[in-house]
């Protein structure tokens, strides 16, 4: 999940996420919006031209037909250990699917603070966070980083979700438990109980009937709005990735990024670059016209970031609602992972929120879409420096020392993912470019050569069907970190502010 920085700030204060793994905004306290431009198909990276924005990426390619079967997971039996990942023997590499299956995650309702038993089954297949009997839903990020280049919807038009899905359901494995070796970061300061065994999980289709006009679907009108919004600006998709990220990695997925204030956690350094928060806030006024006071802010996230990764070619599982709003929303309390920061260290920032490393190499491949700036990686560029990279693929360095002159403390960007033809995608390339030592942030391209990550990069670039079915779990979890439910917290009237 990882970052997008912006002129002004230090590309060490930017957390991981910042540079938007596609990611993107404006508003009040939030720099304006940057001109669009399309970067060129012959050169993975756009001209030395300045652009203000952090999270534009390059337009999607036609995805082509595949042909492989569904793939069905089978539940878990009980779980041996992880170190290093094994690599698994992966049948020839299917082409991206372009409309895969709806995921559905079937295994038993969880704790959310329950500890996980390793499972004997392939590490990326990791079981999503506590749901209800009837459910399933989204994921990083991502991890995950803003765009400035405008790129145009994927060549099949948006269309929505089938109402009867296909029968494919997998049933991932239980989590593995954090080794409990490894020194985790305390977590931020929250004020909010955590769930108990009592407390009411998220579910699938929350809020039926939930509303005054007892045949309204508040998913399907959130659909129309994010497909219409998608249509005219795709850098949307990493906007929404990043801002999701940003938000569960503080107090938890309680909406508590969206609130203005002088001293909030949207005017926290990491987050001066995020962006979709208009898009929030009209989706909360369309829906209060028609159900006031029942759907919060920090669902609408949720199902609109689940809405933009299938629009981007990813995977379309169900989104499971019943979130509340936060209360609390402090700038101090915003400590994110940076790009800058070692495997291992990484690896000890997830663990503290319950990811296994598998699962954090599946959410920075995020940064399969977006951009990061000079600023972010221009110290791999030449020696002397504290971050030179002389692994770096040769031409690639060439190109990124055009657009990045040393010293000139440019606001020109590269694209995250090194293939111009998918980089506007939610696909798998992004591992197969970081192991040609083509990555552009240092901890994207550590995850292709420490020995803790590598074995996990060459499966999911080996497997385009295997990368769905991880980052789908893995988003229905990272949306499910330490959520409100039941009577905690609030439904928002305005999404930027509290009740």
């Amino acid at each position: 999940m990882i970052l997008t920085t912006s002129q002004n700030v230090d590309c060490k204060r930017h957390n991981l996420l910042s540079v938007e793994a596609g990611v993107v905004i404006t508003s009040g306290d939030r720099p304006s919006p940057p001109p669009k431009s399309s970067p060129s198909k012959d050169r993975p990276n756009p001209p030395p031209k300045p652009s203000p924005s952090n999270d534009q990426p390059n337009p999607p390619p036609k995805p082509s037909p595949s042909n492989d079967p569904p793939i069905t997971p089978t539940s878990s039996s009980p779980p041996s250990p992880l170190s290093t990942p094994p690599i698994m023997e992966l049948p020839s590499p299917p082409s991206p699917l372009p409309n895969p299956p709806i995921i559905e995650p079937s295994s038993p309702p969880l704790p959310i603070d329950d500890i996980f038993t390793p499972a004997s089954v392939p590490p990326l297949l990791s079981s999503p966070p506590p749901m209800d009997d009837a459910h399933s839903e989204e994921p990083s990020n991502p991890a995950l980083s803003p765009p400035s280049p405008t790129i145009p919807p994927p060549p099949h038009s948006p269309s929505r979700p089938s109402s009867s899905p296909p029968s494919t359901t997998l049933s991932p494995p239980p989590l593995s438990k954090p080794s409990p070796s490894t020194p985790l970061r305390p977590p931020s300061p929250n004020s909010y109980p955590s769930n108990s065994d009592d407390t009411p999980k998220l579910q699938v289709g929350y809020y039926q009937g939930k509303c005054s006009n007892k045949s309204m679907d508040v998913e399907a009108l959130i659909l129309t709005i994010v497909e219409e919004h998608f249509l005219n600006d795709t850098s949307i998709l990493p906007a929404l990735l990043r801002l999701q990220f940003h938000d569960c990695f503080v107090h938890g997925c309680d909406a508590s990024i969206l609130i203005e204030g002088n001293t909030t956690e949207k005017t926290a350094i990491p987050n001066l670059t995020v962006r979709g928060y208009e898009l929030i806030d009209t989706i909360k006024v369309t829906i209060e016209e028609e159900c006031p006071g029942i759907v919060s802010c920090a669902d609408i996230i949720a199902v609109a970031t689940n809405i933009v990764i299938k629009l981007g070619g990813g995977p379309e599982y169900l989104a499971q609602t019943g979130r509340r709003d936060g209360t609390v929303s402090k700038a101090e309390d915003v400590d994110l992972p940076s790009p800058a920061l070692t495997v291992q260290e990484t690896i000890d920032v997830f663990q503290a929120k319950n990811f296994t490393a598998e699962e954090m190499v599946v959410l920075l491949g995020a940064h399969t879409v977006g951009i990061a700036h000079c600023t972010s990686f221009e110290d791999r560029l030449y020696s002397g420096t504290s971050q030179f990279d002389p692994t770096m693929d040769p031409t690639l360095r060439e190109q990124l020392s055009e657009t990045c002159p040393q010293g000139q403390f440019s606001n020109n960007f590269a694209l995250l993912n090194q293939n111009p033809q998918h980089s506007g995608n939610v696909d798998n390339t992004f591992y197969d470019q970081i192991l040609k030592q083509r990555g552009i942030l240092s901890i994207d391209q550590a995850l292709a050569n420490d020995p803790l990550t590598k074995a996990t990069v060459v499966q999911l670039s080996l497997n385009a069907t295997l990368f769905n079915v991880a980052l789908a779990n893995a988003m229905v979890k990272l949306q499910a970190v330490d959520v409100l439910t039941g009577n905690q917290g609030e439904i928002r009237n305005v999404c930027s502010k509290f009740n």
